[in-house]
């Protein structure tokens, strides 16, 4: 017989003195970390409030230098943009409760805007619904007609 091949040695390595999960030595205490944790979001806040106050004397003071004509045309596009969204508010409730409707598969999609009380869904500043809004509103009109 052969003599059985030697195994490799394999080097044993001490421990290190400070293992990966532990914290350094000179670590803060939980304690102390939460305290410099609130004394900085303190902080935050207080640089927050004063940049929201900077903000709006930045304002004032645009609005206070304006020509009359710089305000009267700010103000036409205001006027515009609400007259647009006006306009279009009933187009984009139509189109969701229809998407809604179909979803829902109603013969009938008129019949679904018929019996829904679209003027109620409120339509999100950046021109949004919420469609979860549209699909209650058949659950509470007294004959929808989805198909069965």
């Amino acid at each position: 017989m052969t003599d059985p091949m030697p195994s490799p040695a394999v080097p044993v390595l001490a421990p290190p003195a400070n293992s990966p999960a532990d914290p350094p030595a000179d670590a803060p205490d939980v304690g102390e970390r939460d305290a410099e944790v609130a004394k900085l979001r303190r902080e935050n806040a207080a640089w927050r409030t004063k940049l929201r106050a900077a903000e709006a004397r930045v304002t004032e003071l645009e609005d206070q230098t304006r020509t009359e004509a710089e305000k009267a045309v700010a103000q036409a596009r205001a006027e515009a943009a609400r007259e647009t969204a006006a306009k279009f508010a009933r187009r984009l409730r139509d189109a969701e409760a229809r998407g809604a409707a179909a979803a829902l598969k109603f013969r009938d999609v008129g019949d679904a805007l018929r019996l829904a009380d679209l003027d109620s869904i409120e339509i999100g500043a950046d021109g949004e619904i919420d469609t979860d809004a549209v699909r209650p509103r058949w659950r509470r009109s007294p004959k929808p007609s989805p198909t069965s």
